[in-house]
């Protein structure tokens, strides 16, 4: 099986709230627990994906990001990397989307 892209992603946001553990073991982790509802082909193929995605598509999942991304500069955990996150935020805030199609 190839690597999981959204998987490999919430490790990293597991292994930033929980450092203890390498990125990698979380992601073992996640296989596990996602081994009876594992995700869709496109989450799995990540970046692919996104390219292959309409303009309004790839619209509401920036947004969904943003949100994401708020809800962790938000949560108590991650307060050390907060100034990044905001960084993130604002990077991400300014990307346009590319209207090909």
């Amino acid at each position: 099986m190839a690597a999981c892209e959204k998987c490999w992603a919430d490790a990293f946001h597991r292994w930033m709230c929980n450092p203890y553990k390498s990125q990698a073991e979380h992601y073992k982790d996640l296989l596990e627990e996602r081994k009876d509802n594992p995700c869709s082909e496109e989450e799995q193929r990540g970046k692919e994906y996104i390219m292959e995605l309409t303009y309004s598509q790839r619209k509401r999942l920036k947004q969904k990001i943003e949100l994401d991304l708020e809800e962790l500069i938000d949560s108590s955990c991650l307060c050390h990397e907060k100034e990044k996150l905001e960084n993130i935020l604002e990077m991400l805030r300014d990307i346009e989307l590319y209207c090909g199609n």
